[in-house]
């Protein structure tokens, strides 16, 4: 089978997928999206191609992702072939709509009123791993000088949170975040440690993926007073941290999911 992932960056979860692919003796190519000069009509020999991190070249990986569906090339996430672009505020929007569970959320703008918390958290709506978090004291907001589209929510006192992974709207398997600080993504220092995912996590999970049809997704649910708050579902997570901790091989899966949407 031929296969391809289109990211603007070449992750180690990519080189896994590849690895894996290479060993099930598919012919697996990587590209950057402006790789792909585009033409019509458009013929591309690939059976499946997954998109990967796309922050900075979202609009034209959309387009990209259009034709290569249109082609007949099975494209993960397909939504992205089939929808507008959505950012953290919009996918929260959904998933509150769904009846799931969010932490209370609002655009940032400068000199509005928020919420009444001693504490708040500030995060960019197109931020990564943790990148650009930040929690302070409320009456501190006004005087932050942000460049870039933010939210801000509530801090939130979080008993557990968990990344639960889910490919093709099955549960795969589960690790919670441990930290000594508030912040608990991975990336930034925290330790990843396998548990076994009960019913309501699964349904939380499952569900959150398809509200926002995203086909491979970490879903980052967090416990506040024993209520499941969704904070994110992620649809290029990382999973090096997953692999180590629950030896659950995700690269292969992924590859059998692409393999499965090319079939179909």
């Amino acid at each position: 089978m031929k296969l391809g992932i289109i990211s603007v960056e070449k992750q180690w979860e990519i080189e896994r997928i590849m690895s894996e692919a290479k060993k099930k003796g598919d012919e697996i190519s990587f590209n950057a999206p402006d790789d792909f000069q585009l033409e019509l009509p458009f013929r591309s020999s690939l059976d499946a191609v997954y998109f990967r991190a796309i922050i900075g070249k979202a609009d034209y990986s959309k387009t990209v992702a259009s034709i290569l569906y249109s082609a007949g090339v099975a494209v993960v996430d397909e939504r992205l072939a089939k929808e507008g672009g959505r950012n953290k505020f919009m996918n929260y929007a959904l998933l509150l709509k769904s009846g799931i569970k969010i932490p209370p959320t609002k655009q940032f703008i400068p000199n509005s009123n928020y919420f009444e918390s001693e504490y708040l958290v500030v995060k960019p709506l197109h931020g990564k791993r943790g990148q650009g978090l930040r929690k302070i004291k409320a009456e501190e907001l006004s005087k932050l000088k942000l460049e870039g589209e933010f939210i801000v929510q509530p801090f939130l006192n979080i008993e557990h949170e968990y990344r639960v992974l889910v490919i093709g709207g099955e549960v795969i398997g589960a690790f919670e975040k441990r930290s000594n600080t508030w912040i608990r993504n991975i990336s930034q220092g925290a330790e990843a440690v396998a548990v076994e995912v009960n019913e309501e996590m699964k349904e939380v999970a499952i569900k959150a993926c398809k509200v926002l049809n995203t086909e491979i997704g970490g879903v980052d649910i967090a416990y506040s007073k024993s209520i499941p708050y969704v904070f994110e579902v992620n649809r290029s997570p990382g999973f090096k941290a997953f692999e180590a901790s629950t030896k659950i091989n995700v690269a292969l899966k992924i590859v059998e999911y692409l393999h499965n949407k090319a079939k179909k």
